[in-house]
């Protein structure tokens, strides 16, 4: 009888996972589907919020802006718990074209949930991108990688070429588990963090990126598009940014207990 019920629980995640695609494991912290009704700080600097609430060819921004939806490009939904979209790391995507989304003139905030399958095999390995592919190389992106362990960072690129980089310590970061990532810039001496699970992880940072962020690519999420061939495996869930707004610890602690979920 139990190896007949432990059968049946493993065909029912298999047929849920669908091949190819991967589930989180019972117990762990989660982007959670009451989050979408989540009041988030600092309200009128949110520039993009996707909430992943329903399976939609155009993801809608439910922001006060409302006008920065995302095309979605093979990414599969899943409602399971929670609104998340699963990426391959073949050529799954999710795209904005608006090319002014980030241009920041003194800050800038990121939050999402992500969940890694593989490891990342550069710096270029960015869950979230919003990043040119040639010079000044102004913008941002969210990457992950292995470096004995994996890490997990954010960097910015002012409109002189100039870099900020927050990366944690290799491990912070465990794949096949979910994760909160909350990545935030000051244009004041290129202030930079990255948080991990409400906890900030920022391990020897570069701080130079001091001028504003102005870009002329759109936001892309589970690819790359300034580098070839870098695409993101795993799930992505809420991701939410803030234009001119640096959320303090403290605000991310609340976004981090607010957000969370429990399968």
């Amino acid at each position: 009888m139990t190896r007949l019920l432990t059968y049946l629980t493993l065909l029912a995640c298999a047929l849920t996972a669908q091949a190819g695609n991967i589930i989180g494991p019972a117990g762990q912290w989660a982007w959670y589907s009451r989050a979408s009704s989540y009041t988030f700080p600092a309200a009128s600097s949110i520039v993009l919020r996707w909430d992943f609430a329903a399976s939609n060819s155009v993801q809608p921004d439910t922001s006060a802006v409302g006008t920065n939806s995302g095309a979605v490009n093979g990414a599969v939904w899943y409602s399971t718990s929670s609104g998340r979209y699963s990426f391959d790391g073949v050529n799954d995507s999710i795209t904005n074209a608006n090319t002014a989304l980030c241009n920041a003139a003194t800050a800038l905030t990121v939050h999402v949930w992500i969940f890694g399958a593989t490891n990342g095999v550069d710096i270029y390995d960015a869950p979230v991108s919003c990043f040119e592919s040639a010079a000044p190389w102004s913008g941002f992106f969210i990457d992950y990688r292995n470096a004995g362990g994996t890490q997990i960072g954010g960097l910015v690129s002012d409109s002189d070429g100039n870099y900020s980089l927050a990366a944690c310590t290799a491990g912070d970061f465990a794949l096949n588990a979910w994760h909160h990532v909350v990545y935030t810039w000051k244009k004041t001496l290129g202030d930079n963090h990255i948080y991990i699970d409400g906890v900030e992880k920022t391990a020897s940072p570069t701080e130079n990126a001091d001028n504003n962020l102005s870009q002329t690519i759109g936001l892309t999420v589970g690819e790359d598009p300034s580098s070839a061939a870098q695409w993101y495996a795993g799930f992505i869930g809420q991701i939410v940014i803030w234009k001119n707004w640096e959320a303090a610890s403290s605000d991310v602690t609340n976004i981090w207990n607010g957000t969370k979920g429990v399968y």
